[in-house]
C-alpha cells in the first residue's frame, strides 16, 4: 500500500519535525525479509521436496508459504533450503540412532556433545554442555558426534547446516 501524505512541518516544534523526519525515514526503509508482490512468481518444495513455483496472489496460501519458510526468490535458493533440511534431518537420525541413552537436561553432571563451526580457522568441531542447550543437535558422546560429522561430512555440514561457503 503506496500513501502519498502531504504534511505541512511548519506546525510541528523542532522536536515534532524531528520525530516526525525519524518516522518518515523508517517508513521509508525497505523491509529487510523478502516477499513477492501481487503476481510475482516464487518458489516453493512441495511434499516430496521438489521445487515448484506459485503466483503470489497475497491470500492465505501464500502467507503460509512464507510463514513457515516455504517461499523462496529462486529454484537455487529453495534447492539449498532442501539441502539444508535433509542435513538437519541426518544429523537429528544420526543422533536418534547413534546416541546410548535419551539426553536429559536436567542431570548437570553428564555431557552432552554438539557440532560447532569455527570461523577463524574454518573448521567444525565439537563440545560440550552438561545444563546450557544451544538448540543445537547433542549426542551423548564425543565419539558418536565424531561420526555424525564423518558421516555427513565436514563440506555439507558447512554449507548447509553452518552456512558457511569455502
Amino acid at each position: 500500500m503506496n500513501e502519498t501524505i502531504t504534511l505541512n512541518m511548519e506546525n510541528l516544534t523542532a522536536t515534532e519535525r524531528e520525530q516526525m523526519m525519524n518516522l518518515v525515514k523508517k517508513a521509508n526503509k525497505p523491509d529487510k525479509v523478502w516477499k513477492p508482490n501481487v503476481g510475482d512468481e516464487y518458489k516453493v518444495l512441495d511434499s516430496f521436496g521438489s521445487v515448484g513455483f506459485s503466483i503470489w496472489n497475497n491470500d492465505r496460501k501464500d502467507d503460509e508459504a512464507h510463514l513457515i519458510g516455504n517461499c523462496f526468490k529462486s529454484k537455487e535458493n529453495a534447492m539449498f533450503a532442501r539441502e539444508r533440511l535433509k542435513v538437519i534431518t541426518e544429523l537429528e537420525r544420526f543422533a536418534e540412532k547413534h546416541n546410548d541413552s535419551i539426553i536429559d537436561w536436567n542431570d548437570g553432571e553428564t555431557d552432552k556433545y554438539c557440532i560447532y563451526y569455527e570461523s577463524n580457522i574454518n573448521t567444525i568441531g565439537i563440545d560440550y554442555n552438561t545444563v546450557c542447550r544451544y538448540n543445537d543437535i547433542y549426542f551423548t558422546s564425543k565419539e558418536i558426534a565424531r561420526a555424525a560429522i564423518d558421516s555427513i561430512g565436514e563440506n555439507r555440514l558447512k554449507k548447509y547446516y553452518f552456512c558457511v561457503e569455502d
